[in-house]
């Protein structure tokens, strides 16, 4: 609020000065130099693309080894100020701890393919998605404030199953009695971050992160029930993970979900996100 129009109410009486007074206290002491740290981010980011321009001039005549080591010196790094810092800095400044954090996670995310290209391995994606996610996803699910965050996790782990699922699909032994069942759960799990979310929202303190949570995983269950609603009105599904039978586990699974939103959460905008996730 500007302080023309304080001292306009100061003047019709509507607050006194010594309100005026507080108010302007409050203000000088949270303020944020917006100019001053665009101008920085600005300097930073000229820097830093200066900075990845050397090294990817010169990326073929730095050992692998070195490559690696720097990167995961940087991990180690902003971890350790994380640590030691983070909880000052989420109450202080939480869009700083937000993005010290998701850069962490994205450092995490290419340090897998760094190493891949290292050392030449060729394991499926969804190996070195799972490995992040085991490593990653319980420090962004405890200290993460925004949508980035929660997409960042919900797709992620969304992308590892679906991977995880069409790879197996093309590998099963032909002789594996019910191969659709295993593949339809695992597709379906990303659909429990609504309850999750649901659940979380009662207890934490980060109330609007994990709505996020459960937003991500309503998207996904109404996602993915109209793509494969529009995909099965114009071709027959051959693919184990599509047939039939899975599309009843994972409704079935989708109607759990929606039952643990609704008693996690009895409210209007609760009950509403069990309806739309049965209906």
């Amino acid at each position: 609020m500007s302080m023309r129009k304080l001292k306009a109410w100061r003047e019709a009486g509507l607050i006194d000065d010594q309100t005026l007074e507080r108010i302007e206290a409050y203000d000088a002491e949270h303020a944020r130099p917006l100019a001053l740290w665009g101008a920085i981010g600005i300097g930073s980011l000229a820097i830093g693309l200066g900075v990845i321009s050397v090294i990817a001039a010169n990326w073929e005549d730095v050992p692998g080894q070195i490559r690696l080591a720097v990167h995961f010196a940087l991990m180690a790094g902003i971890a350790g100020f994380l640590g030691l810092r983070g909880e000052a800095l989420s109450q202080r400044q939480p869009w700083a701890m937000e993005a010290a954090l998701f850069i962490l996670a994205m450092l995490g995310m290419t340090f897998f393919g760094h190493l891949g290209q290292v050392y030449q391995t060729g394991s499926p994606l969804w190996q070195p998605l799972s490995a992040w996610l085991l490593l990653f996803a319980p420090l962004l699910l405890q200290r993460g404030q925004s949508w980035l965050t929660a997409l960042l996790i919900v797709g992620t782990f969304a992308f590892a199953c679906w991977d995880y699922a069409f790879a197996a699909d093309r590998s099963f032994a032909r002789d594996e009695d019910f191969p659709w069942l295993r593949l339809t759960v695992i597709t379906a799990l990303p659909i429990m971050f609504a309850p999750l979310g649901a659940w979380m929202r009662k207890t934490s303190p980060r109330e609007v992160f994990w709505r996020r949570i459960e937003q991500s995983g309503l998207a996904y269950a109404v996602g993915g029930a109209s793509l494969i609603a529009i995909a099965a009105g114009v071709e027959k599904f051959d693919e184990d993970i599509m047939a039939a039978q899975a599309q009843i586990i994972r409704m079935a699974i989708t109607f759990v979900a929606a039952g643990l939103v609704f008693a996690a959460r009895r409210t209007k905008s609760g009950e509403s996100c069990a309806a739309i996730m049965a209906g």
